[in-house]
């Protein structure tokens, strides 16, 4: 009986690794799915279960319309995973470890073995996934190009149906350089979100993202922009099943053609959206990302998605605000606050004018150096200037202005300004134009001046 009994537990404990690796293929197979979140699409997969462990190749590609000859040309890559599913993992509690490389990165760092990611699974089927990948320099043959990547570390943790996911990540910089002049340099990036499902299913979250500097360098003309001080932080949530979100981004200086540009702060808010239609729609938007559609098959079944929804999303009386947007430029400070929201707008009222600016009610204030409206007026009109030669087939040198129809365009756009003071739409304030306006009830008032809307009936 001893012997039958032991010999039951022996074959329990052999078999077990071979039971946990069925779970275990499943549960990587679900992670390779969810992967289209991120806009990739799995080609195939060669998934070799092994009594205490497994390999996978999954070949993945961008999830765009590919059809014809277009399908040839999208490129794929591969992931390599070794599955552990034996009594190593399981004195770590867990059901399955996965060691995934990327072949491709041996290309840059020269060892795949140290780019690999570390994902290991539980028997609930959450888990977490690991990075630490040390900094690597790379030479071009001949010495004309360096590549530099710092260290990279982070950690993806995910819950069991996948909706809950946690993810930070830093990166210490690049460099990129070509005959010893810097084309890229990126300094420390930080990244930081959470990931749920709201009460309605509609996915909400939170999250950050910092960059202590961007520069990018023209490889022949040497013009270059550099960025400082780069942040973007953001948090949606659900309350009575409306949804809001907001953003922010924000900028230190950005120098730009010998002029320096900042700080900056942009403030994005977007509220009152329906929950239920809202989840609806990121689900159909899901569904669609996995199919490989046509440019015009999905634009048609984009279009199918958002008549389907709009109605339910218009239903909560959204609004979008941008409050403020403001930055310091050499001429002086641009600042602009915007507010725009629909009252009890229906689809129908959107193929009516009159109708439409009746159910909108918005506002508007902005100022700006007097400076850049002029010379963003002059660059318009030069534009147009050019592109009339060229329809009229002109030679290439008349697209460079002479002096004499450079001061005429200055001359005109400095009239269209004075126009403007006079009919009110602008007022000058110091060296800054300013603008206040709102609309309300189909009437549009503009610096305390009531244009009525009566277009469209």
């Amino acid at each position: 009986m001893k012997k039958i009994l032991l010999g039951v537990v022996a074959l329990i404990v052999l078999a077990a690794p071979a039971l946990v690796g069925l779970v275990a293929e499943e549960h990587y197979n679900g992670l390779m799915s969810r992967l289209t979140a991120l806009g990739l699409q799995v080609v195939h997969t060669d998934y070799r279960r092994g009594w205490f462990g497994s390999t996978a190749v999954t070949e993945l590609q961008p999830a765009l319309p590919a059809t014809g000859a277009r399908a040839n040309s999208i490129e794929t890559f591969s992931l390599r995973s070794r599955i552990i599913h034996g009594p190593l993992v399981m004195r770590s509690f867990a059901l399955a470890e996965i060691v995934t490389e990327l072949p491709q990165l041996s290309e840059i760092s020269g060892s795949s073995d140290e780019r690999a990611i570390h994902t290991l699974i539980h028997f609930n089927g959450a888990g977490r996934s690991d990075i630490d990948w040390p900094a690597t320099d790379r030479v071009a043959a001949d010495g004309s190009s360096r590549i530099r990547i710092g260290e990279i570390g982070g950690r993806l943790v995910f819950s069991a149906g996948g909706d809950e996911i946690d993810i930070w990540l830093e990166f210490s910089g690049g460099r990129i350089t070509e005959r010893d002049r810097i084309l890229l340099e990126m300094g420390a990036f930080s990244l930081d979100s959470q990931t749920r499902p709201g009460a309605s299913g509609v996915r909400l979250g939170s999250g950050s993202l910092r960059m202590e500097r961007l520069t990018l360098r023209d490889r022949e003309s040497a013009a270059s922009v550099d960025m400082r001080g780069i942040e973007i932080t953001g948090e949606s949530r659900e309350q009575q099943a409306l949804v809001e979100a907001e953003a922010n981004y924000r900028l230190e200086a950005i120098d730009l053609a010998g002029d320096s540009y900042g700080p900056g702060l942009l403030r994005l808010r977007v509220g009152r959206l329906a929950a239920p239609a809202l989840a609806r729609m990121q689900q159909a938007l899901e569904a669609l990302s996995r199919q490989p559609l046509s440019d015009m098959e999905m634009g048609m079944a984009l279009l199918g998605v958002m008549s389907q929804t709009a109605a339910g999303v218009l239903s909560g009386d959204p609004l979008i605000a941008i409050a403020p947007l403001r930055i310091d430029t050499p001429e002086g400070v641009v600042e602009v606050e915007f507010s725009l929201q629909a009252l009890d707008l229906k689809l129908a009222d959107l193929a009516n004018v009159s109708r439409l600016t009746n159910k909108l009610q918005g506002d508007l204030s902005l100022r700006l150096p007097e400076v850049l409206l002029q010379r963003a007026l002059l660059e318009q009109s030069l534009r147009q200037l050019a592109a009339t030669d060229g329809e009229q087939g002109a030679p290439p040198a008349s697209e460079a202005p002479t002096a004499e129809v450079r001061a005429a365009l200055e001359a005109q756009e400095e009239q269209r300004i004075a126009l403007w003071l006079r009919q009110g739409l602008v007022e000058r304030d110091g060296s800054s134009l300013t603008v206040v306006a709102s609309l309300s009830s189909g009437l549009l008032s503009v610096n305390g001046k009531t244009i009525p809307l009566t277009i469209g009936r």
